[in-house]
């Protein structure tokens, strides 16, 4: 795998000149999505020898004794989705369901052993392709971009429950960068904007 195998999408947005702030706005979102969907496409093709997606392969590889809603939160993926993607691994014989060995109300995850004989080989997969695609980014510049990737997603979190979590005024989430201790704004944002919306009920009676 080349480097070339997302560099179309980049290319392809780039604006001459000076940028007005409404073009970088749209540039982001525009790059963010292109990106992410070139990115899936390279891992897709990298899988396809397995006859497997990257979520397939995302769910395989962490499976081992953890439930639906724990992979999901992981991957990134929402429970119906997650239940579908279990459902084609099952069928075809990669993932078995079974109870949970201290919670028999909660049901997890294993690879069979077919199944478990592939995630070696689709770890290395992904590791390989997370390199080629990083391989052009120092430490610094990784870090930084991270950090951009963060108040990004915070931002796309408060957009989807509603309301900006800066206005909220969250309280920090605490997480360990490049030696100290960073402040950053709390992941999940529902809890605050329905004790949030509560007491704007209750006030306006």
């Amino acid at each position: 795998m080349s480097r070339q195998d997302i560099k179309p999408a980049g290319m392809a947005l780039r604006l001459p000149g000076k940028r007005t702030p409404e073009q970088r706005g749209v540039l982001v979102l525009a790059l963010v999505l292109r990106l992410a969907s070139s990115i899936r496409a390279v891992l897709d093709r990298e899988l396809a020898p397995f006859d497997l997606t990257m979520q397939q392969a995302g769910l395989l590889s962490h499976s081992r004794e953890k439930t639906l809603g724990q992979i999901a939160a992981i991957l990134g993926t929402d429970g119906p989705g997650m239940t579908r993607l279990a459902d084609r691994l099952e069928a075809r014989g990669l993932l078995a369901r079974r109870v949970h060995p201290s919670d028999r109300r909660a049901v997890v995850l294993e690879p069979t052993p077919a199944g478990a004989a592939l995630v070696p080989e689709i770890k290395r997969r992904f590791r390989t392709t997370r390199l080629a695609l990083t391989a052009r980014f120092s430490g610094p510049e990784l870090d930084q971009f991270l950090d951009l990737l963060e108040k990004l997603g915070e931002s796309v979190e408060g957009e989807r429950a509603g309301a900006s979590p800066h206005i909220l005024g969250l309280p920090p989430r605490v997480r360990r960068h490049r030696g100290r201790t960073v402040a950053r704004r709390a992941d999940k944002l529902s809890p605050h904007v329905s004790r949030s919306r509560s007491h704007d009920r209750g006030g306006r009676g």
